[in-house]
């Protein structure tokens, strides 16, 4: 569960801390007080993209910091899999942005951006009013039917993905196979003019660093001999080899007299032998860098010669020898067209078979998960004040394979007695939708590892006795997860076990947005002032307290 939220600075929100509660946590508060402030706080610490705009006006950075705690094994694993080990079955997850820069921790240890956003994202599930218009598009009903059939749908997906992307790549190589007979022969014609060039090459593997290296010394060797006769010419009979020799010599003849003069005689002479073969070595190095020029020519020309092949065939010498098997492979397969034909065909063909038979075991999945989906989806939008409603998840079969299966999923409702059902996109109202999703995000919780549900704009377009069918809802799902919702609808707020208040004020020209857990009285004059208005009457709170009251029984009736 999300444990606590720590914001700093974040557009008119200078500093607030929120310690959730595990149950259901509402927040209220008047229109433009900052309740989107929060969502995007929750957006910024999670990874998602963020407008240098919410840094506070004044301030050089803004900041939100989530802790959650990890009471599902299935979370524990996957963060243990991903290298990060909870500190006593918790996480942190924070983010800084500044006007150049965006840090990101987990746990205080910095991560790319995409890394927070992957370990955030079964944590918890944020629905907002874009949510509910993802229900208009019938390419998301079928990802929607297949995250409520989980580890049963995700296993059968998997494996027909793999055997369709194995067809896919098979009817390619059998396309590329079945060429007329003049195409054939043009690409045979060209496939033996690259293979001959290549060949007639005559490479070696590392000959072309070889020659670049050599061509480096020629290109620099009348450098290199000024360089070395002027060593030679130091330690030559001119230089200091002579010097030596003397020194050598007159250290010798007086050896006799000081004993103690041994083993200078001895390192002089150790130097003297060093100094010859220096010499010997310089001089063999000087004939190795003497060469003609027709000799420049041939290593400066074969390497010109190899460079125009690294443009047409590879970027080493080893690339274009293995270019040139690749060549061999593909004039075989055209020199023996037939044979290569009917191989592509059949398999091709096996691989066909077995994408579409795994593409039907698939699809039996997704119509018996269909036919629960329904019955689940229908019961859920009955308990949120649909009359009688009737869901149903239609599946029609593609013509063809695609690369989700052969199956087009479609969401169809009646929401009145007598209706005959219509798609969803035609006849949902927003209200509507917003209920609808609530009922998906109800039946699929039980599925689902994630902790933290988020709602907002969930109330929209509802009252009366659909608004408290809705909070009745969200109370019963906050047993088995922990609901946090921002709503304007007093029926929504009484449910609540934690009350959050979000105030705005002006001081010193400044706006400033605060947030505040609410006592029993205060939660029961926030309720009356979201029923009444500004002016809050004694009947308004009475009927606040009753609601309370009417709340905490319904709760203790899911006990």
């Amino acid at each position: 569960m999300l444990e606590s939220l720590h914001v700093k600075n974040l557009a008119i929100l200078e500093e607030a801390q929120i310690e959730f509660d595990r149950g259901l946590n509402i927040l209220t508060g008047e229109t433009g007080a900052g309740k989107s402030v929060l969502l995007g706080s929750v957006g910024l610490a999670t990874g998602e993209k963020a407008s240098r705009d919410l840094i506070r006006e004044g301030a050089d950075s803004c900041s939100a910091e989530m802790v959650f705690a990890l009471e599902r094994e299935g979370l524990l694993e996957k963060t243990r899999e991903e290298g990060f080990e909870p500190e006593e079955g918790r996480l942190i997850f924070s983010r800084r942005l500044t006007g150049t820069k965006s840090i990101s921790k987990i746990n205080g240890e910095i991560v790319p951006l995409s890394k927070l956003k992957e370990l955030s994202a079964p944590l918890l599930d944020i629905h907002g009013q874009q949510d509910s218009r993802f229900l208009l598009s019938r390419k998301n009903h079928l990802h929607l039917l297949d995250a409520f059939g989980k580890e049963r749908t995700k296993k059968a997906f998997s494996q027909y993905q793999e055997a369709y992307h194995d067809y896919k790549k098979l009817q390619k190589k059998l396309e590329e196979v079945s060429l007329d007979k003049e195409e054939r022969a043009r690409e045979l014609s060209f496939l033996d003019f690259e293979i001959n060039e290549i060949e007639d090459a005559a490479l070696r593997p590392g000959e072309d660093e070889e020659l670049e290296e050599q061509f480096r010394s020629m290109s620099h060797a009348q450098e290199i001999q000024e360089a070395l006769s002027q060593a030679l010419a130091a330690i030559g009979s001119e230089g200091a080899g002579t010097a030596l020799s003397d020194a050598c010599r007159e250290v010798s003849r007086v050896v006799r007299y000081d004993q103690s003069l041994s083993d200078i005689e001895s390192q002089m002479e150790e130097m003297e032998d060093l100094l010859n073969g220096l010499e010997g070595d310089l001089a063999r190095e000087a004939e190795k860098h003497s060469f003609s020029d027709q000799e420049f020519q041939e290593v400066s020309s074969r390497l010109d010669f190899i460079n125009r092949l690294k443009t047409k065939y590879g970027h080493t010498v080893e690339e274009i020898l293995s270019s040139l098997e690749e060549k061999k492979a593909r004039r075989d397969e055209l020199m023996h067209f037939d044979e290569s034909r009917v191989q592509a065909e059949e398999e091709a063909g096996k691989a066909k078979e077995r994408a579409e038979s795994l593409a039907d075991a698939l699809s039996r999945i997704r119509r018996e998960d269909a036919k629960v989906l329904s019955k689940k989806i229908a019961e859920a939008l009955v308990e949120l004040n649909f009359n009688q409603a009737d869901f149903e998840v239609r599946i029609e079969e593609a013509e063809s394979l695609s690369n989700t299966g052969r199956d087009q999923v479609s969401f169809w409702i009646s929401t009145n007695p007598g209706e005959k059902k219509k798609p969803l996109e035609k006849i949902a109202s927003g209200g509507e939708l917003s209920r609808i999703m609530l009922a998906l995000k109800t039946v699929s919780a039980d599925k689902e590892d994630t902790q933290t549900l988020i709602f907002d704009e969930i109330d929209s377009g509802i009252s009366g006795r659909t608004a408290q069918k809705v909070a009745e809802k969200l109370c019963s799902l906050a047993r088995t997860h922990q609901v946090i919702c921002i709503t304007h609808l007093p029926q929504i707020a009484a449910m609540a076990e934690g009350h959050f208040l979000i105030e705005k004020t002006v001081s010193d020209g400044r706006t400033y947005s605060t947030i505040r857990r609410l006592d029993e009285k205060e939660s029961i004059e926030e309720l009356a002032r979201m029923m009444g208005g500004t002016r809050i009457t004694q009947t308004a709170l009475d009927n606040a307290a009753e609601m309370k009251q009417m709340a905490e029984k319904y709760r203790k009736g899911l006990e």
